[in-house]
């Protein structure tokens, strides 16, 4: 959290008084704390002052802490984008917010490198190759909910998106998440797609008939969707997702099959947008509304040999890449 906070006061000149002196007790304090874990390092091998002593130490620098967060999250006035940064890690508290802090500065800074905010259709469509793998995406607030159903229900419903993906479904979860409901909620929205990519009428008395039929045979209905989710090319939104137990439910029933289907996941919770793409991800920033919210994705990195299919790169540069 301090190399946090010390990284947001570099990103632009500090001119208040106030935020200049903060930033640098933070830094003192920062220097104390390296001194006191090399001071531990050489105790464990013998050849300082015993362990009880950096207790000691540790416990005066936790002090410090707390009270210099508590001094100068009196002077909520400050203004300004980084100052607002700055209160704004000392308002959050929890690992999950370290997490969402840690988030936001880094699609911050990629939006600041590429000098533009990702595109999620763009990023869901990027690799169209029918035999390409199930890729999942996360969709993150920094603030909730707040601007993140309306950057999904715009790509959602995109002419593009509409085109590639015949089987498409929105599914809000209901806690604790149910299985048959999943599947029968998923079945009727894949059916209504299909029968909207063929331009029936009176789309919804179809579906009503279909998935009535399929009831009286519940067998053939769980076939139907097994045969759908590992042939076929599919977009799922799963929205409020909010725990690592309904993501590994769901994920049986969303099998990782070579079809280039798209499985996006909307959360409120920071550390479950990043458990549900693994390690090494990519995060890029889709909408800024204040210098503390953004609507964020999360995918997974790809390989270096990959890039070219995240960015786009001038037609002059690819042939000298040649």
């Amino acid at each position: 959290m301090i190399q946090s906070f010390l990284d947001v006061a570099k990103e632009e000149s500090i001119m208040n008084n106030m935020v200049r002196t903060w930033v640098r007790h933070v830094r003192e304090l920062a220097y104390d704390l390296e001194d006191c874990v090399e001071f531990v390092i050489l105790a464990r091998a013998g050849r300082s002052l015993p362990l009880d002593q950096a207790v000691e130490d540790l416990a005066e620098l936790k002090g410090r802490a707390d009270e210099l967060s508590k001094c100068y999250l009196r002077y909520s006035n400050i203004t300004g984008s980084v100052a607002s940064k700055l209160v704004m890690m000392q308002k959050q508290q929890g690992v999950s917010s370290a997490i969402a802090l840690d988030m936001l500065l880094k699609a911050r800074d990629a939006a600041d490198g590429q000098k533009c905010r990702g595109d999620l259709t763009q990023l869901i469509t990027q690799d169209g190759h029918p035999n390409s793998d199930l890729q999942v995406i996360s969709v993150w607030g920094s603030e909730g909910n707040h601007g993140t159903t309306s950057v999904i229900m715009t790509t959602y419903n995109a002419s593009e998106i509409r085109n590639s993906y015949t089987y498409r479904a929105w599914v809000k979860l209901m806690h604790p998440f149910n299985p048959h409901d999943f599947v029968r909620n998923l079945m009727a929205q894949f059916f209504e797609s299909s029968f909207e990519e063929q331009g029936a009428s009176a789309i919804g008395i179809q579906v009503l008939t279909k998935m009535d039929q399929a009831t009286q045979s519940q067998s053939d209905l769980l076939k139907e969707f097994e045969q759908l989710v590992t042939e076929k090319r599919y977009l799922v939104v799963l929205e409020d997702l909010s725990n690592m137990a309904e993501w590994h439910a769901i994920r049986t029933f969303l099998p990782h099959r070579k079809t280039a289907s798209r499985i996006i996941v909307s959360t409120k919770e920071s550390e479950m947008a990043c458990l549900c793409i693994g390690d090494s991800y990519q995060i890029l920033e889709l909408m800024h509304f204040s210098p503390e919210h953004s609507v964020c994705a999360l995918f997974k990195k790809v390989r270096k040999s990959e890039t070219y299919q995240y960015f786009k790169l001038p037609f002059n540069f690819v042939l000298l890449l040649v």
